[in-house]
């Protein structure tokens, strides 16, 4: 997006993932543009995650947004997570801070996640496709972390927590 923004508003497209410090000016709004919201913002904090392409999700640090889809929309309070997901339209839910933006520093958390879905952050932070010979393995839930500059570590522990096997 641009450093300087021309025009009567502030506006960017996103696809994944970014986190977001938006300057409070009133005369021109700030908007960010994802596949199924809008998120209109006037001075915050936030973090937008796209990466599910049937849910995306709008993390309130500081201040206020309204998030918009289509007819619908929801105004958010610190602390609170709006989810889009179609079908569904928005819900509301509180949520950690600390998980949420951790990957801004480098490390991921997860909570009870699969092995899927872990898979899809290795492939994001590593560019490594991840193959599952066994299938089942993939629905494999663990709690944990993985950081950006370990993962020859975490394969290690995964391999010491669950007889799987691993090799890069």
């Amino acid at each position: 997006f641009p450093i300087r923004f021309n025009g009567p508003l502030r506006e960017i497209y996103l696809e994944g993932e970014a986190y977001l410090e938006v300057a409070k000016d009133a005369k021109k709004p700030f908007i960010v543009h994802t596949k199924m919201t809008d998120v209109k913002v006037l001075g915050t904090k936030f973090n937008v995650n796209t990466y599910d392409e049937n849910i995306a999700k709008t993390s309130l640090v500081e201040g206020s947004v309204l998030l918009t889809s289509n007819q619908n929309s929801v105004k958010l309070s610190p602390g609170q997570q709006g989810n889009f997901s179609t079908g569904q339209g928005f819900s509301v839910i509180a949520f950690d801070k600390d998980q949420t933006l951790s990957w801004i520093n480098g490390t991921y958390f997860f909570q009870n996640n699969s092995l899927k879905e872990i898979a899809q952050i290795i492939n994001r932070w590593f560019d490594i496709e991840v193959v599952f010979e066994n299938p089942q393995l993939a629905s494999f839930r663990l709690s944990g972390m993985l950081e950006k500059q370990q993962l020859p570590a975490f394969l290690k522990d995964l391999e010491a927590a669950r007889d799987i096997e691993t090799k890069l």
